[in-house]
């Protein structure tokens, strides 16, 4: 990124970056279904792609437990649970639970704070968890937490929430969206979590959408991606 290139803008990014699959492409075993549970979550990240609209916070548990029906008939047996944070809906076990009884394994993406009460890790184990792509944007806690935009105490359940999943041998991917406070800190960071983890987790940098409610903050306004001569 040191040299001078061609930014991506707005409206460039989602043509380059969202896969576009074909409406007939067929259901096959390595078929996953993306599981949107709502768009309610206990962090306020700033540069998040939800919009906020109060009408898509919690969908009723009978409508995810209706999809999760719908996918099992066309032949899905993966999906991706994602929000908001899937894991704080109240019906969260009752749907992965009615996952795991029809032939589902499933991934989570989560901020990973559920994950550090003990326990939740490995009984969501036991209902077909195989991988967790955890938001974890600094090793710094005053940094992470604003990028959560929460507090400092949140930042150390997400860290205890991934010590959990790794121990329960789910593979874990540490999902960094880049932002103006943490550019400088990523060699440190990856330093810091290589350490602690080793080959137990991998790492994933995206650059923030400016769709959803965060297409204003400040921290990823003008943030660009440069290509390398």
């Amino acid at each position: 990124m040191a040299s001078a290139g061609k930014e991506f803008s707005g409206s460039l990014a989602p043509r380059l970056f969202k896969k576009k699959v074909p409406d007939d492409e067929p259901v096959t075993a390595q078929s996953a279904a993306l599981f949107r549970f709502e768009e309610q979550c206990n962090n306020d990240c700033p540069m998040c792609s939800n919009t906020g609209e109060a009408a898509l916070f919690f969908h009723p548990t009978e409508t995810l437990l209706r999809r999760a029906d719908f996918l099992h008939r066309y032949g899905f047996r993966r999906a991706v649970v994602t929000g908001g944070e899937p894991t704080i809906h109240p019906g969260f076990w009752t749907v992965v639970e009615h996952l795991a009884a029809d032939g589902f394994t499933w991934d989570v993406n989560t901020h990973g704070r559920s994950f550090a009460k003990e326990g939740f890790a490995r009984r969501a184990v036991g209902q077909g968890l195989k991988r967790a792509i955890v938001s974890l944007h600094s090793h710094v806690p005053a940094t992470s937490a604003t990028i959560f935009g929460t507090r400092e105490d949140a930042h150390h359940e997400t860290v205890a929430g991934i010590d959990r999943l790794v121990d329960a041998d789910v593979d874990v991917t540490l999902n960094c969206v880049l932002t103006r406070l943490n550019l400088g800190e990523l060699e440190e960071y990856l330093r810091t979590e290589h350490a602690r983890y080793g080959a137990r987790a991998a790492f994933k940098f995206v650059f923030p959408t400016t769709l959803g409610k965060g297409g204003s903050w400040e921290g990823i306004a003008t943030l660009t991606l440069r290509r390398r001569r």
